[in-house]
């Protein structure tokens, strides 16, 4: 049985309140700024385990919430899961000026959640991401904070079904 993950290459700024561009999900190679040589291209049938997302540059007292869309194609018109909405990561450390403040969630897909990529699929072996984060309640404690980075996101897989 073959397993790994897939993950973004950049690692993009985004507004809160507004949806991110698509974000790519892919093995990333040693020649792209945020590769991770254990990543690994997500074959055409497989089992989706879990998501894990790592957010940074949010105010430790911000209560951070984000909507999640994961695709086949780069539109967003065909998911690979339904949408998911008001996720709340854990708060992280706070690791000083050398590194901003980071809120991390681990997203589970649900035990043996398989699919088949459709003939729609923009690239094989991606997927893409379109996130949405948000602020609850009172305004970022930063009042010059609108934006937050994801720093990672994460598709683990098997290519089978956990036989």
């Amino acid at each position: 049985m073959a397993q790994g993950f897939i993950k973004n290459k950049t690692q993009p700024t985004i507004t809160y309140n507004n949806w991110s561009d698509p974000i790519k999900l892919y093995a990333t190679s040693s020649s792209d700024a945020g590769h991770d040589s254990k990543s690994r291209k997500m074959p055409q049938s497989c089992s989706i385990s879990h998501l894990d997302i790592v957010w940074e540059n949010v105010a430790n007292s911000a209560d951070l919430l984000y909507n999640l869309r994961l695709t086949y194609d780069e539109a967003g018109n065909d998911p690979v899961v339904p949408g998911l909405n008001n996720l709340k990561p854990k708060n992280g450390r706070n690791h000083g000026s050398a590194d901003e403040n980071v809120k991390f969630q681990s997203i589970e897909m649900g035990t043996r959640y398989f699919l088949s990529c459709p003939s729609t699929q923009t690239e094989a072996g991606a997927v893409f991401l379109f996130v949405y984060p948000f602020i609850s309640g009172t305004a970022d404690s930063d009042a010059d904070n609108t934006q937050t980075k994801l720093r990672t996101a994460r598709l683990h897989w098997r290519d089978n079904d956990g036989k």
